[in-house]
């Protein structure tokens, strides 16, 4: 984006000399905001990208002034540059929040790739019309295909043994993601067989009669009222609490799913 490579060199041109980054300073205090070094990002890394343009919220107007005083009128940055360098900034925020909350090592984070993963493909959805994101977007849909088209199992099986999600979740999920992306997904008839594959293999090992329940205390805490797959679960994954299952898998699997708000 010519816009996002604009603002790139700025801060680069700032940044590079302590001489200018002083001046920038000073600036800044004119301002009345806070004085800052704004690191560049980094080319093709998503996350830096919208790293780099949300610590320019406060200090947009001082870039700019400053670097338009210093260039002349063989650059300008205009306020139009910064409002579609900020509609990315948002485009790329789903990315990032993706990348923060699979990458966690202290709370599981399987379970949580299929939600992410949904919120990424509304994003496209939403963005690739509009047409200053629409060759970004079949750039970025290419590569995000690549490696989830075909769907890893693991990422499945983790979010299905979720008890706020199970199998009428994982349904929607994934049709919502098939039908964002135009791609195809395992059927929720695919994952019943992979399950009751899998739990035959456990249960001729490892049965028992003793009861458990699912506990929630380990999983990471969700702001369900920011998070598209949630709303999405919660409308359309209404679970019937009557079941007739023959397995242990199955029973727990058709059990009235839990929400943010019961105690497990």
């Amino acid at each position: 984006m010519p816009q996002i490579a604009k603002i790139r060199n700025a801060i680069l041109f700032i940044s590079t000399s302590p001489t200018r980054q002083q001046e920038f300073d000073v600036l800044c205090a004119n301002y009345n905001i806070k004085q800052k070094y704004i690191n560049s990002d980094v080319k093709n890394r998503w996350n830096s990208t919208y790293l780099m343009l949300k610590s320019c919220r406060n200090h947009f107007d001082a870039i700019s002034d400053y670097v338009n005083n210093k260039y002349g009128d063989g650059f300008l940055l205009t306020s139009a540059d910064w409002k579609i360098a900020f509609e990315f900034m948002k485009f790329f925020r789903v990315f990032y929040v993706a990348t923060v909350a699979c990458s966690g090592v202290r709370y599981p984070t399987s379970c949580l790739v299929l939600n992410h993963l949904y919120n990424i493909s509304l994003n496209f959805h939403k963005y690739r019309t509009q047409s200053a994101f629409s060759d970004a977007c079949i750039v970025m849909e290419e590569k995000f295909k690549k490696y989830f088209e075909d769907m890893p199992q693991l990422f499945i099986l983790a979010i299905v043994m979720h008890p706020k999600i199970k199998l009428r979740g994982v349904e929607v999920l994934l049709k919502s993601i098939s039908n964002n992306l135009a791609i195809k997904l395992p059927s929720i008839s695919d994952v019943k067989v992979l399950l009751s594959t899998i739990y035959a293999l456990y249960e001729s090992k490892y049965a028992t009669n003793d009861a458990t329940t699912a506990s929630t205390d380990h999983l990471p805490s969700i702001d369900i009222n920011d998070d598209p797959s949630w709303s999405l679960i919660s409308t359309n994954a209404g679970i019937s609490g009557n079941s007739s299952s023959s397995s242990e898998v199955e029973t727990y699997l058709e059990r009235d799913y839990t929400t943010e708000n019961d105690n497990v």
